[in-house]
């Protein structure tokens, strides 16, 4: 049996590649438009809360301000009774313009600007004893400015030793503060500790 010799191929030839799969576009394109849909509701969403941020820090900011000028919400009223710690302060009596205080009619202490004078109950609302300092008490005006108390013209006006003293539970006791202050200043508020680190109660005066 004879046989047929291949077709001889020319050298370097192959056979044509089959022609490139069309891609199909709109998958692409539904996905693009989704992920824009997402995109934009996110910004928006983001912008929101931005505006929110914002219109919360203005009040904060506003509310700050208030309270500088003086509209502090947390000042009681007049006459109230107030609490810090283990004790409760009420203001009994204020006197204000004092040119000078005296122990007798040989000791007296002039003021620089005008005494204030504040009388005070305090009394341990505790289960312990507590001590109590005048200097932890500070006057207010209505310009913001602090002012400590005069201890020494507050030894002309208590009985010797009462500027300080320990107070035992369920015990009170009658002390008076002094404040030397500008002549012009204007009373606004008083603010008890019951301790130099306690966070204060301020009673409008």
């Amino acid at each position: 049996m004879t046989t047929q010799p291949y077709p001889e191929q020319p050298y370097g030839s192959y056979p044509p590649p089959p022609p490139p799969k069309k891609k199909r576009v709109w998958p692409w394109i539904l996905i693009a438009a989704l992920l824009a849909l997402c995109g934009f509701g996110g910004c928006a969403s983001i912008i929101a809360n931005s505006d929110k941020a914002a219109d919360s820090f203005q009040e904060g900011f506003e509310d700050g301000m208030k309270g500088a000028a003086g509209n502090d919400s947390d000042t009681a009223p007049a006459g109230s009774a107030v609490r810090d710690g283990k004790f409760e302060f009420q203001v009994t009596k204020v006197e204000q313009g004092e040119a000078a205080v005296s122990w007798s009619s040989l000791v007296t202490r002039e003021a620089q600007g005008q005494f204030v004078i504040v009388h005070v109950t305090v009394t341990n609302i505790g289960d312990t004893a507590q001590f109590y300092f005048g200097q932890n008490q500070t006057l207010i005006d209505s310009q913001g400015r602090e002012f400590t108390n005069d201890f020494t013209a507050e030894a002309y006006v208590n009985e010797p030793g009462e500027g300080a003293g320990e107070i035992n539970p369920g015990l009170k006791f009658e002390r008076v503060l002094v404040f030397d202050v500008p002549a012009d200043a204007q009373l606004a508020a008083i603010e008890f500790h019951d301790s130099a680190f306690s966070g204060g109660a301020k009673v409008a005066l």
